[in-house]
């Protein structure tokens, strides 16, 4: 019986994290439209930054309060916090100012390199060993890199760097997560 329930139980969580994972997705999906609308309407990036955060900032709080307030963020990290922060923060100037002057298409595609600059950073700043079959597809996903941005071509431009500097820095963000979750709660 017991072990019914635990499977049942596995599986909602399950069911309910591919919820929030299509929530998610089609939220992002939302945020990059209107940071593309506000970007070519005029907005400057610091603004939309600021807006973004904002409305980031309803959830943050609500699920806080629910973990048991301001007093669970005491850290044992601070300058894992800062240095996620400010990474962060540049992982999204890079984006949003690349949505003002490139397809939206194109930031999506060059964000994607993300995972391939996590990969090899994992050995440097998160102390894992990444093998041999890692570089090798990490490799292939910089060929994709490279066939998107065509540096030298007639499309290219320095606004196509922005994203792919936005994705470097979130990598370092994601390394950075990982590591302060060694030692602290998710909620910190």
């Amino acid at each position: 019986m017991t072990q019914a329930l635990s499977a049942q139980s596995s599986r909602e969580a399950v069911l309910t994290g591919i919820a929030c994972m299509c929530g998610a997705a089609g939220l992002f999906t939302i945020m990059d439209f209107l940071i593309k609308v506000m970007a070519t309407s005029g907005y400057h990036t610091f603004q939309i930054l600021f807006a973004r955060s904002l409305f980031a900032l309803i959830p943050v709080l609500w699920i806080l309060q629910r973990a048991g307030g301001f007093r669970i963020l005491r850290t044992r990290n601070p300058k894992l916090h800062v240095l996620r922060c400010l990474f962060g923060t540049i992982s999204m100037i890079c984006f949003f100012t690349a949505y003002k002057y490139l397809p939206v298409s194109g930031v999506v595609a060059l964000g994607f390199s993300a995972p391939l600059f996590m990969t090899a950073l994992s050995g440097v700043l998160g102390g894992d060993k990444v093998r041999l079959v890692h570089w090798l597809a990490v490799s292939a996903g910089f060929a994709g890199v490279l066939y998107i941005v065509q540096p030298g071509g007639d499309s290219f431009t320095l606004w196509s760097l922005l994203p792919v500097i936005g994705a470097f820095t979130y990598a370092i963000v994601s390394v950075l997560i990982r590591r302060i979750g060694n030692s602290e709660p998710s909620v910190v």
